[in-house]
Order: structure tokens, then sequence, then C-alpha cells
């Protein structure tokens, strides 16, 4: 098989390490592992130079907190050397200030930050750590300053929900300057330190979820979701067609590599295609299991009703399972749940 053209596009992700400032309860980075792995700068220049080879054109740089991984700054900057366009960077804030954040501008427009926040300061903190939203606000300022092009992401579960409307709206008025407020909603992963079941979003709170970030793009906030094409689908649903497009989790030309070298398609799974050695990208990016993991769903899929929505929404495999961990597929129960709505009114 040839490798898919889709790579140009897509980001290659590098789990640089599982070290981390922040104490969040709900990490699936960290979450069933005794240790904290980190790459190696070895391995990490490896990959970095065996996916452009491949096609790779963006990077996205991930952990963790990639600011404990030594050596970041001079890895990246060789990245870009080598003919990356853009770099995407997470991180939790707390270790920006303004050298840090100047670091950040010396790399121009090719590098974008995401700080996360959690929601206001007490359901930050409750996530996250005690103080821990003074120090992604002083993160998030220091980037703004220094011209760095910045996105808030904010992990949405059942209590911010309430919260959310006003939430959004100071921090877009108070961090004026962001590329985007996304919204992600909270999973789960098989191995979850904490029982997160009663945080999780049922179908009606996602569909809530789904207006709120919708209707707060109309004074102008920048709100997007990640990776989340069921709440583009239910929007249209619902006849709400400004909310813009968002890829699927499992897609062509994705891969990531996990700080312990695992590779797999998302970052909040553990589903391993195989374990990084030299050479094996190509060899996954190829194969016939790849490509049935990251094509349109032809089994579940073919039989439901609103296949044609989500097919023009992107959505082109069932939801994964750790949405609300029931058996029905979660998308099913999403827009069942609008229809039963809108035949009642």
């Amino acid at each position: 098989m040839k490798i898919p053209a889709e790579i140009s596009e897509e980001n290659l992700t590098l789990e640089v390490t599982t070290r981390c400032t922040s104490s969040c309860r709900h990490c699936f980075a960290r979450a069933g592992r005794g240790h904290k792995p980190e790459l190696s700068q070895a391995a990490a220049w490896r990959i970095l130079k065996e996916g452009y080879e491949l096609g790779f054109r963006y990077l996205h740089l991930t952990g963790g907190e990639p600011l404990l991984w030594p050596g970041l700054f001079e890895f990246m900057e060789e990245a870009l050397s080598i003919g990356f366009k853009n770099i995407f960077l997470n991180s939790n804030g707390h270790l920006i200030d303004n050298s840090t954040a100047e670091k950040f501008s010396a790399l121009g427009n090719k590098l974008e930050l995401s700080v996360s926040l959690q929601g206001p300061t007490n359901h930050h903190n409750s996530f996250r750590g005690t103080g821990s939203y003074q120090k992604a606000e002083k993160g998030i300022r220091a980037t703004l300053e220094a011209g760095v092009a910045l996105h808030i992401f904010t992990t949405v579960d059942r209590g911010m929900l309430p919260l959310l409307p006003r939430f959004v709206d100071t921090a877009c008025r108070d961090f004026s300057g962001i590329k985007s407020h996304t919204l992600i909603q909270l999973v789960r992963v098989h191995v979850d330190a904490f029982n997160l079941r009663n945080d999780l979003l049922s179908p009606e709170e996602f569909v809530s979820l789904v207006q709120m970030g919708s209707f707060l793009r109309l004074p102008g906030h920048p709100v997007t979701f990640l990776e989340n094409p069921l709440a583009v689908t239910a929007a249209r649903l619902m006849g709400i067609e400004w909310l813009p497009s968002s890829k699927p989790l499992h897609r062509t030309g994705r891969l990531v590599i996990l700080a312990d070298g695992t590779i797999t398609l998302t970052h909040s799974t553990r589903e391993s295609l195989g374990s990084w050695e030299p050479g094996i990208l190509k060899n996954i990016i190829t194969s016939e299991d790849y490509k049935r993991e990251t094509g349109e769903d032809q089994k579940h899929c073919a039989g439901c009703p609103y296949i044609k929505e989500c097919r023009a929404s992107g959505l082109i495999r069932p939801s994964e399972w750790f949405r609300d961990m029931e058996q029905e597929p979660y998308c099913i129960r999403v827009l069942d749940s609008i229809t039963r709505n809108t035949l009642k009114g």
C-alpha cells in the first residue's frame, strides 16, 4: 500500500514525557502507569526525521508537561529547520514565564500553544490541584504578551456545564487575542486512577454542551470542539449551521507515539499499533490494519438512520466507548435525544 497523502496535513504527535507539575485527577497520560515514562532524546530525533521522510509536515508535542522535557527548544528548532511547517505544543502553563514566552516567540509564527483551563478558579483547582489556576493564568498572560499564538483548552465535565457560558465569556474577554477557546468532552480510559463515571456527560448533557458552545460563537467568541464531529452533527440536526468542522479522533494520516514508545491513533487511548523501532512508522501507516482503523466504519454505521448527517459532518465511525461507558453507541443516543425533543416540540 502507498503512504496516505493525508499525512502531509496531519500532525505527527509525540508524547515526550509524562512528568507534570499538575495533579489532574482525569489525566489519561499517567493513568495506570506506576512510573513516569519519558521519550529518550535519541528516539525522539529518530522519530522526527523518520516522520518527515514519510511526509509529515506538522508536529504536535504533548505530555505530561513538555516543558519538563530536556532539550525541548532545541528539538523544536530542529523540526522547523528540517522543514516542518508548524508545531503545536500542549502545556498547563505553569512553567511559562516571560523568558520562556520569549523563547516561544523566537520560533515565529510556526509555533502554536495550548494552555488548559478547566473552568473558573475553584473548579479548575478541584481537578488540577491547589493554586493551579493562578499558575496557568500567569502563563497565558506571558504567552499573549509575547505575541505567541495561543489556544485555551477546556475539558468539560458534568459539573462544568452550568459554569460554562460565563466562564467562556469571561475568558475570551480577559485573554483577548486567543486563537480559539476549544472545548473537550471529558472521557475515561481503561485504567483511570479515579472513577470519573459521575463526571461524564449524558447524551442530553452533551446536547446542552453543543448548544452552549454554538451560541457562544454568536458574540464572536472563538469556540470550537476538539476532535468531536458528533458535536457538529448534533448542531446541524438542531438547525445550528455555524459550528466549525471538527476532525474525528481516528483518521487517516494520524499517528501518536507515546512516551513509552507505544504507537497509537489517539493520545487518550492505549490501543497499541506496535512499539516504536526504526522503520515501523511506515509499516504501520501502510498496513491494512491502519486503513481499517482509520477509514469509514462499514459494520456499525451501515444501518444507522443518521448516517447521512454523520458523514456530512465528518463523523465516519461510531462514538468511542469512553464517552459514557455504555454499550449502545453514544452518538446514536445523542442524536436520538435531539430527534425526540424535535418531535415533542
